[in-house]
């Protein structure tokens, strides 16, 4: 009975270990493929400003854009702790928060826009552009600095770089 327990125990860390390479190479293979999606979408959008002039729903599609480039790159950083450095991890971490908080601001300018252009559309009334894509770095900034400094050890631990603390986690979605 010990011969099949080992062996049982044997197959398990080895399928486990298959699991885990596999879901890496699809993960790489899926953020390698959005990445160059993004980056596809944001030369059409830089040709249509340039081409166009500057609209705000192009802009904004830019912004998204960019934000889920730099936060898929930082994420394939992060997604192990493999020979990383604290500080390195650290900031790994932190940009990947920043990255996304910042699109989920521009997300928000968006829902905006769209309210602005299918809402208020009778009422004459107009969103000031300029504050809300203001906030939409300010805010972002101000959450990540402070969710930083009050808990640094909690942006990284033992396996990968990202916030591994609830509180930290919920406090600064």
């Amino acid at each position: 009975t010990q011969d099949r327990q080992g062996s049982s125990s044997a197959e398990g860390a080895t399928a486990d270990s298959f699991n885990t390479q596999a879901l890496n190479m699809t993960t790489i293979v899926s953020c390698g493929i959005t990445i160059l999606s993004l980056t596809l979408l944001v030369i059409l959008l830089l040709w249509m400003l340039r081409e166009n002039g500057v609209n705000l729903s192009d802009v904004v599609l830019l912004n998204i854009a960019v934000w889920l480039i730099l936060a898929e790159g930082l994420f394939l950083g992060a997604t192990s702790r493999d020979g990383k450095s604290t500080p390195v991890c650290l900031g790994l971490s932190v940009g990947l928060h920043t990255s996304l908080m910042f699109m989920f601001s521009w997300q928000c300018i968006h829902c905006l826009e769209v309210y602005e252009k299918f809402v208020q559309v009778f009422l004459h009334a107009t969103i000031n552009r300029r504050i809300f894509m203001a906030l939409a770095y300010i805010v972002p900034i101000l959450i990540v600095a402070v969710a930083a400094s009050m808990k640094p050890e909690a942006y990284y631990n033992n396996q990968y770089c990202w916030i591994n603390s609830p509180d930290v986690l919920w406090g600064a979605f």
